[in-house]
């Protein structure tokens, strides 16, 4: 059966067949080749991600789920932050409109291949973009220029330049020319990475093997990470990322396993509290927020992060404690960024505050 295609996956399909001009090769058919690309990834890559994945990276493990699903889930959020939907229905005013047809093949494309590397492993994953596009051969395109520029897009979702930097954006050209056709690498990469960065939720847990206990420790934190996060949607209407957490209280008054990290006082430590984890991750999402707002200004900014924490009890899921999380936005005089957030929420970290609600509540 066909799978359906998504809101940005139509609006090129669209776009490509009304402005043929707006593409490097006029005669060339770039939907159907982005279909044969996506059928190589879906049947022969995709499935096979996440066991390479666990096997092939330096710390083995059983990592969030990097399937078929979470390249759909990247488009989908691509496609509401340059409002696709609108695009489709001829919006010019719309932030899809901003972006030719090439640009949003690209775009795509990008997405598609951009995690496809973990499946050699985790470390430099970003860095196999373009060897990957060369194995799949024809079904990529034939122009090994337009797979190298597609891939230099793709991997600056992560990691960092060969000087060290993590502006990996920076890099990359603002405009390029393929024949008579203009793209914006930056702004496209500005995308990509946003989109990957924000499409974390609950689907990508291993909800079954978390409830039997069956993680790899040093895998538990972002599970449970993910598993609390339930809800996360961008709204033009306001120009924010609203995310939910409900996290129950069993999972909020116990430490979890992960990598060895430093903590806020530079200790060592093998083991995170779920809400400590939570305020880290989402002073990093407002860090990639402010960052890629540098790029992607053209046609859209993250205004905010919006936030809201319930933890629940186990057995009936219901609320204990709303946890008010400040707006993550740009307001007043730039204070030092980094750990602005945990410091604010210092009351909900480590082992007091989940023991302090269990005593309230022993029997949940």
């Amino acid at each position: 059966m066909k799978q359906q295609l998504l809101p940005l996956e139509e609006l090129f399909r669209t776009r490509a067949a009304k402005r043929p001009t707006e593409l490097p090769q006029m005669n060339a058919d770039y939907f159907s080749q982005y279909e044969q690309l996506l059928n190589v990834f879906r049947t022969e890559y995709y499935p096979k991600v996440d066991a390479g994945l666990a096997a092939n990276s330096e710390a083995p493990g059983l990592y969030t789920a990097h399937d078929s699903l979470h390249f759909d889930e990247v488009v989908l959020q691509a496609g509401d932050l340059v409002n696709a939907e609108s695009g489709l229905k001829g919006d010019m005013t719309q932030a899809a409109s901003e972006l030719n047809a090439y640009e949003l093949y690209i775009l795509l494309v990008a997405i598609r291949v951009h995690d496809v590397g973990n499946i050699y492993g985790r470390e430099d994953h970003e860095k196999r973009c373009f060897q990957i596009l060369r194995d799949i051969g024809g079904a990529a395109g034939l122009d090994d220029r337009e797979k190298k520029a597609i891939a230099n897009i793709a991997q600056t979702h992560g990691g960092r330049t060969s000087e060290l930097s993590k502006d990996t954006i920076g890099q990359l050209e603002v405009r390029l020319l393929a024949a008579n056709v203009s793209y914006r690498p930056r702004l496209l990469a500005g995308i990509v990475r946003i989109a990957d960065e924000i499409c974390e939720n609950k689907r990508r847990a291993a909800t079954v093997l978390m409830r039997a206990g069956k993680l790899p420790r040093h895998n538990e934190i972002y599970h449970q990470y993910a598993a609390s996060l339930t809800g996360n949607r961008w709204f033009a209407n306001d120009r924010a990322l609203h995310l939910t957490f409900e996290p129950r209280l069993s999972e909020v008054e116990k430490p979890w396993g992960c990598e060895e990290r430093t903590d806020t006082n530079k200790n060592l430590v093998s083991e995170a509290y779920l809400l400590d984890e939570i305020f880290a991750r989402l002073e990093k999402m407002d860090l990639e927020r402010r960052y890629c707002n540098m790029f992607t200004r053209e046609i859209f900014t993250i205004d905010a992060i919006k936030v809201t924490i319930t933890v629940v009890t186990d057995k009936h899921h219901d609320p204990i404690k709303i946890i008010k999380v400040p707006e993550l936005s740009d307001r007043g005089y730039p204070d030092k960024i980094g750990e602005g957030l945990r410091r604010d929420m210092k009351d909900y970290c480590g082992p007091n505050f989940g023991a302090s609600l269990r005593l309230k509540q022993p029997e949940v």
